[in-house]
């Protein structure tokens, strides 16, 4: 059998406190395991609940850990894919590692009784083409602010959508950015919420910039013989009502 071709063109790197774990079934038979990764990184500001998703037998394998309270590193990537309410944004786990948490290392409960992982980590890259130039401007305090989206080519077939803002620097580093420019782009996974056309709140994710660099154009797609663990298309099969 010919094994599918992917590229490596992002990465993800998290440490957080586990809740919500649910193990679920498609049609198919294909597990998915779902979770919410709670996470603070940034001492007392910033917050961060992140949408977790692994596939296969992995999944199997680590719903018997993951508990609620349980600290957890994942090694994944972002994703993007289509559900009757658009576009939508997850982590895809690649590889999960539990393990033990002192009450010490938590945040206080929040209104929801979870406690966040104190010192959390939360790094992310990603090398892609604009989308479209980027949206530059300053803020009311005079902070430069950008926003804009990468194309990131996961194979010949798929390709995730990263919306990405910067501040300071890091914005200042992306106002000449034009469409099609490929670039090389660090910082975190963070939450986003927006309101639709239709005045519903959307909830998804997003990356914030650190670090904005050109990639060369001899740089292209990393070329990796991928496990069918990373492929995303049983994601088609489950309910949209996920416990996160």
């Amino acid at each position: 059998m010919k094994e599918k071709e992917t590229y490596i063109n992002q990465g993800l790197h998290l440490e957080g406190a586990v809740y919500n774990s649910d193990l679920r079934y498609s049609s198919n038979g294909v597990a998915m395991l779902s979770f919410t990764l709670a996470l603070q990184s940034r001492g007392t500001e910033g917050p961060t609940y992140l949408p977790i998703k692994m596939l296969g037998q992995a999944a199997e394998r680590a719903a018997e850990l993951l508990k609620d309270g349980v600290g957890a590193k994942v090694l994944g990537r972002f994703e993007s894919y289509k559900s009757e309410q658009g576009e939508r944004q997850s982590v895809l786990a690649q590889r999960i590692w539990p393990f033990e948490v002192g009450a010490d290392a938590l945040t206080e409960p929040d209104n929801k009784g979870q406690r966040r992982l104190l010192h959390g980590v939360n790094e992310f890259w990603a090398v892609g083409n604009l989308t479209r130039d980027v949206e530059f401007s300053y803020g009311q305090s005079g902070v430069p602010f950008a926003r804009g989206t990468l194309a990131v080519s996961l194979s010949k077939e798929k390709t995730d959508f990263l919306p990405f803002v910067a501040f300071g620097p890091a914005a200042e580093g992306l106002k000449e950015g034009r469409k099609g420019e490929r670039l090389l782009l660090s910082g975190q996974i963070k939450n986003d919420s927006w309101t639709d056309k239709e005045g519903q709140k959307r909830y998804g994710l997003k990356m914030e910039v650190t670090s904005a660099r050109k990639a060369l154009k001899e740089a292209r797609e990393g070329k990796e013989v991928g496990e069918k663990r990373v492929q995303a298309e049983p994601l088609e099969d489950f309910p949209e009502s996920l416990p996160f």
